[in-house]
């Protein structure tokens, strides 16, 4: 498949992707410190979530991995030219829009990893069974993104993503009716709605993201997006999945659950209630300390932001469509 990816990416047009900045060369360094780090945090994260967190495999590679991380950052301030560039985390609704997706994140990925194991070990469902309750996420997900985009467009990104994770907040509080009892599809309708919910919030986000951002740093801004979120969902897996597996053995696993959704709705809540801080719409203000433009300039400018917008938004859903087609696989 990498090698079919490979080849295919030599048809890509050429004008899709910014032009070649003279002088640029590829961060070797960077790029390296990258790999190991993220590597190092998400194999200790994916250990704790086996519930073995007091182990050396756990923690030691988690410590070094942060601190490959830590030198990246260092380093990626003094280069000219980082494999990731990271100042695109000084603009305050973006550093927002990131904070929020991580939190959407760990309030989605965890649940999407507990239930199938309280399907069939609680509730006595097969593997194929519970695979098919989670199944009409990827699908609402991917209707999700479509629907958040539109509701942007018409009562802006604020009120839609408040509204996105309010609906998370009302869907994890529907997990406290789950019990060994409860309906398959009334558990499927539950996990629906909070897969909306995740497209309501993560397209706007990503939307005002990339329209606040200089076309070259737009790749930048879904490669961070992309590892905010892989390590947010793992750190929230293991974390919920340990307090789980704790409350299990003290109070039965159905009251573990229900504890378990508590955690998230608070999550959900904080969330709406940081979102107030997003901007109302996704236009991007000027830039303090530069000259206003000139009428044609303007029009020029709103010319190309209106013929780059759509682009924007392809993006976007193929991203969020991607990434709840991987994460909801049973």
């Amino acid at each position: 498949m990498g090698l079919l990816a490979t080849l295919a990416a030599r048809a890509i047009p050429a004008g899709v992707a910014p032009a070649r900045r003279k002088g640029a060369r590829p961060d070797g360094i960077g790029i390296v410190l990258l790999a190991l780090g993220l590597f190092g945090v998400l194999f200790g994260l994916d250990r704790g979530e086996s519930g073995v967190w007091g182990e050396l495999l756990s923690w030691l590679p988690i410590a070094i991995g942060a601190l490959l991380l830590a030198g990246y950052v260092l380093r990626s301030r003094r280069t000219p030219h980082p494999a990731l560039d990271l100042r695109i985390l000084r603009d305050r609704s973006a550093a927002l829009s990131f904070a929020l997706c991580a939190a959407a994140s760990i309030a989605a990925w965890s649940i999407l990893f507990l239930l199938p194991v309280f399907l069939q070990h609680v509730q006595g469902h097969s593997a194929l069974m519970a695979g098919l309750a989670l199944l009409p996420q990827g699908i609402l997900t991917g209707l999700g993104t479509v629907l958040g985009q539109r509701v942007g467009d018409g009562i802006g990104i604020r009120w839609t993503v408040i509204i996105g994770f309010a609906v998370l907040l009302a869907s994890s509080f529907g997990l406290l009716v789950v019990d060994a009892s409860t309906s398959l599809w009334l558990t499927s309708a539950i996990l629906a709605a909070r897969s909306a919910a995740i497209g309501l919030v993560i397209t706007p986000l990503l939307t005002v993201v990339n329209l606040r951002l200089k076309p070259d740093e737009q790749a930048d801004a879904n490669t961070v997006f992309t590892v905010v979120q892989r390590i947010a969902g793992s750190l929230g897996i293991g974390l919920l999945a340990g307090y789980f597996a704790t409350q299990s053995t003290t109070i039965g696993p159905v009251d573990a659950l229900h504890r378990v959704a508590i955690v998230i709705a608070a999550i959900a809540g904080a969330s709406a209630l940081g979102a107030v801080l997003l901007p109302r719409r996704s236009s991007a203000p000027v830039r303090a300390g530069r000259p206003a433009a000139s009428a044609p300039a303007t029009r020029a400018a709103d010319a190309d932001k209106a013929r780059t917008r759509p682009l924007i938004r392809a993006k976007v859903r193929a991203l969020c469509v991607g990434c709840a087609r991987r994460d909801s696989n049973p």
